[in-house]
């Protein structure tokens, strides 16, 4: 089973081997290995420091090495960049001190006896300096094995031979934290001891070479006592002058590294008022100044700091600590009690992501993103689904709008720079009264107004929307209802037809035919003609008009068919009693009733006739013998309709 490679840097050639034991059992430790390991450490075209590593498994090796790895004591955000080795794996960085960096071997990827493993490394942030720091690598081993339930937490001897493992631990140079508060005589001490420990790891050739670089710090050291900064300094030119003069030929990529970024920053707080031009700073998540901010210090009350414009300030104050406030992009960051006397303060800023998934979590356009910091401000628009801007790391309130619509997410970026965002797939489901799925309904949602969602397909219409509460409309059949409801809690939004029923009934409740159906929406549609004395349709649950047609009259009536959705229509039997002057019945008069046309109903039998109508107002007619009359009356008020003739015979 493979473990991890994980990487730091120094020239080295080590070789252990150590047995180890527990009882009468013997474990292979994986310290069978000899190594050299190299840096090559430059400035690159953005004024970072980049760490290149070059590890080689000398013939000698009796393992192949499967794990190597760089211990690091600082925060692992101070990374600006890491390179990969392709084909290898690399786990993420532990969010702890000390912290490493690796990479492990896939199988078949080890680095075998007289091979070299490249191509890995990384880019600091610019607060940061070489310094001389652990590696730690690990032979192939077998690892070992027990009974289930028999293996100890602790082999002796095996998990304590390195303190990282049971490998081997050498030297190497990589990035550290300045000390802080910054002395220069301790600085100084430092980088002493950095240029003989070059000398014992090879990264410095000959003592000569050791001596004259001890003996330039030396004497920095004594002008700094004496309070002769400006004799310090000039020092400090000639080490620079001469490490470049000494590069790759008694110095190797290490030492110069050592030697000259170090000096360099020894020499930058040398020439600066109270031992800096500033003391406070700016950077960006790639280490790099960043302008834009502003920054007040108290002393006494709130004042402003002097802003050079580039990134820095200087806080003029006799004070040892004072409280800060640095201020960018409407964001405002306080420290308290922050020394500031001798040392430099940084403020830094992280690369805030505001990503937009949809319900599949891929990464989708087109979101706009703001955040609160005393008003809402743009943040930007998404592209390739993410919006990014440097902030610094505080909570803030964030703001995707999509779609017309818009969520808020508070987030401190501080702990969790990404901030997601996620629609979810909105499913708008028509179905009728028997719950299967129907077409074609045509879907809205409300978002400041209303939008189209879509038309249904086998039932079903679907969007990306944000998780929020909206209104969706869906029209089926010219008419259309409304539902409120939160995606986020369940993103199926189900309208449901009801089977209206129309039914014809004549006076003694029976169902007869034919009548004909209408109903309103928007304009009359037609509903369909009775049939059994029923005509039935799916419509959406709501209030509609519907007509009736029938013998060549019709009536309205409205109901709400999602509490009733049986709409009856009952006819009356109106009683035509035609009499003559004398109110003696007249047999054999013709009947009719007027509805768009004269419609005959008959002639009477013992002076009467009879017919089911709708309920409604008509106008009647009698003929007998030449001579006729007509009335009008609403037989749904009173169905006997009396007409007299003015006839004195029988």
């Amino acid at each position: 089973m493979k473990q991890h490679i994980i990487f730091i840097i120094t020239s080295i050639s080590l070789f252990l081997l150590v047995p180890s034991f527990v009882g009468s059992q013997e474990f292979e430790a994986g310290n069978k290995i000899n190594l050299k390991v190299n840096a090559n450490i430059n400035k690159n075209s953005d004024g970072l420091i980049e760490y290149s590593y070059t590890v080689k498994s000398l013939p000698e090796s009796q393992q192949d090495v499967w794990n190597f790895m760089i211990i690091f004591n600082f925060s692992p955000d101070l990374i600006s960049k890491k390179f990969l080795i392709p084909g290898w794996w690399k786990p993420d960085i532990p969010n702890k001190k000390p912290f490493w960096i690796s990479w492990s071997a896939p199988e078949n990827k080890d680095i075998n006896p007289g091979d070299s493993l490249n191509g890995f490394g990384l880019v600091a942030d610019s607060l940061l300096l070489p310094g001389i720091t652990d590696f730690y690598a690990e032979g192939d081993h077998p690892i070992p094995s027990f009974e289930e339930g028999m293996a100890p937490n602790f082999i002796p001897g095996y998990d304590d031979l390195t303190p990282y493992g049971p490998g081997i631990v050498g030297k190497t140079v990589g990035p550290v934290l300045p000390p802080d508060p910054f002395l220069p005589e301790t600085f100084l001490d430092t980088l002493i001891s950095y240029t003989t420990q070059s000398h014992t790891l090879n990264w410095i050739s000959d003592s000569t070479t050791t001596a004259k670089y001890t003996d330039y710090f030396e004497n920095t050291k004594s002008h700094i006592q004496q309070n002769n900064n400006p004799a310090a300094i000039n020092v400090l030119d000639s080490v620079l002058t001469d490490v470049e003069a000494d590069s790759g030929v008694t110095l190797t990529s290490e030492a110069y590294a050592l030697i000259k970024y170090n000096t360099e920053y020894l020499k930058e707080q040398l020439t600066q008022p109270h031992g800096l031009p500033h003391n406070v700073r700016l950077l960006n998540s790639q280490g790099q100044l960043l302008t834009g901010g502003s920054l007040q210090y108290y002393d006494g009350g709130w004042k402003t700091a002097v802003n050079n414009g580039d990134g820095t300030f200087l806080v003029d104050t006799e004070r040892s600590t004072v409280s800060l406030r640095m201020s960018y992009e409407g964001g405002n960051e306080t420290r308290q009690n922050v020394p500031i006397q001798g040392t430099v303060v940084t403020f830094k800023t992280v690369n805030n992501k505001v990503e937009l998934h949809n319900s599949q979590n891929q990464l989708i356009d087109q979101g706009f993103v703001q955040y609160y910091a005393g008003g809402w401000r743009d943040f930007g628009v998404t592209a390739g689904g993410i919006a990014s801007k440097e902030l610094l790391p505080l909570q803030y309130s964030f703001r995707m709008n999509y779609a017309y619509a818009s969520v808020d997410k508070q987030q401190n970026i501080g702990q969790d720079s990404v901030v997601v965002f996620q629609t979810v797939a909105a499913r708008v489901e028509l179905r009728n009264s028997t719950d299967n799925l129907i077409d074609q309904g045509s879907v809205q949602y409300y978002a400041g107004a209303w939008w189209e969602f879509g038309t249904t397909s086998g039932g079903t219409a679907t969007k990306e929307l944000l998780p929020k509460q909206y209104s969706f409309r869906m029209s089926y059949a010219y008419a259309s209802i409304d539902k409120q409801q939160d995606i986020g809690s369940d993103p199926t939004i189900v309208f449901q037809t009801v089977n209206a029923q129309v039914e014809l009934r004549n006076s003694t409740g029976n169902l007869i035919d034919e009548g004909s159906v209408q109903y309103y929406a928007g304009a009359w549609r037609e509903f369909g003609t009775t049939s059994g004395g029923v005509a039935s349709m799916e419509l959406l649950p709501k209030q509609y008009s519907f007509r009736m047609t029938y013998a060549y009259a019709s009536i309205d009536k409205q109901q709400d068919i999602s509490g009733d959705p049986i709409v009856s229509f009952a006819t009356v039997l109106a009683t035509i009693n035609v009499t003559g002057q004398q109110n003696q019945p007249l047999n054999g008069a013709q009947v009719s009733y007027y509805s768009g046309a004269w419609r005959s109903i008959g002639e009477t039998v013992n002076g009467s006739i009879t017919r089911e109508l709708l309920p409604r107002n008509y106008t009647l007619r009698a003929a007998y013998q030449g001579t006729s009359a007509d009335l009008q009356q609403d037989i749904s008020q009173n169905s006997t309709v009396n007409i007299q003739l003015n006839i004195t015979g029988p």
